[in-house]
Order: C-alpha cells, then sequence, then structure tokens
C-alpha cells in the first residue's frame, strides 16, 4: 500500500514539475547576451564627444547613448531621458543589475534630465556635458541627483 502510495506521489510531482517552464534559465542567458550587447555598444562611445541632441560617433548625448545602446538588442527607446523613464520596470537601488538604466535629476523641480547604464560594482556609463562618454562611479554627487531606474531587458 505504501509503494502504491509513492509511485503516485513520484509520478504527481513529475507531472507536476514537467508543468514548470524551464525558460528562465534561456531567459536569463537570452538577457545576458542582450545586456553584454547593450554594454558593449555603448563602451564603444568612451571618449566620444558630448553633443545635445547628438546620436553618433560625432557626438552624442545621454539619452542617444542610451537609445543606441538598446537599439543593438532591438529595443526603441524614446529619445529624451524624460521619456525614457516612463517606460520598463521601476527598479529600486537595492536591487540594480548590469543594463538597468539609471536616472538623475539635475533641477530643482526634480524631474528626469540624465540617464545612464549601469555597468555592475556601483558604476555607470554616461554621457555628459564635461567628460563625453565616461564610466562614472556612483559617488555622493549622483546619488543626490538619483531618482531612480529601469529595466527594460527582461
Amino acid at each position: 500500500m505504501m509503494k502504491k502510495f509513492t509511485t503516485i506521489i513520484i509520478s504527481v510531482l513529475i507531472g507536476v514539475l514537467s508543468c514548470v517552464p524551464v525558460a528562465s534559465a534561456s531567459t536569463s542567458s537570452t538577457r545576458s547576451a542582450e545586456v553584454h550587447k547593450v554594454i558593449a555598444k555603448s563602451e564603444s562611445y568612451i571618449g566620444t564627444r558630448y553633443v545635445l541632441g547628438g546620436t553618433s560617433y560625432r557626438g552624442i548625448d545621454c539619452s542617444g547613448l542610451t537609445m543606441d545602446a538598446f537599439k543593438a538588442v532591438g529595443i526603441n527607446l524614446p529619445r529624451t531621458s524624460t521619456n525614457q523613464y516612463k517606460i520598463g520596470t521601476y527598479i529600486p537601488a537595492s536591487r540594480l543589475i548590469p543594463g538597468d538604466l539609471v536616472f538623475f535629476s539635475f533641477n530643482s523641480s526634480h524631474t528626469v534630465t540624465h540617464v545612464g547604464i549601469y555597468l555592475g560594482h556601483g558604476k555607470f556609463i554616461n554621457a555628459t556635458s564635461h567628460k563625453g562618454v565616461t564610466i562614472s562611479s556612483f559617488s555622493s554627487y549622483w546619488w543626490k541627483a538619483y531618482v531612480g531606474a529601469k529595466r527594460v531587458i527582461r
């Protein structure tokens, strides 16, 4: 009787487990590959000078950088950092992972005025008016201006 009961339980568990999606592993590797492409594309701009409204290697601004980097994986971001902040899933700072968009405000109304791509280990890539495209660390300067983060690559 116990053997029959055990066989039934095992059969039920196998049935349940066979219905569990295994896409999480492939989704994770797909996300990883997409994040790698986004970061590689954004890093190809390092040293490019800042040009307001720019979207090329001749000159680029912060949202142009993120827009072009994400285009490398078929994600079309809005043109401005303010509008980019309106899409994706909000992510608390404690949950940042590479590929997340990080947003900042440098005005008194606290509206989004700047965006970068989180690289991990407290660093992000962005285009600033003083340094062009560069990798920055989350210093007190950036934390004071930090608004939030969004995840657009699932």
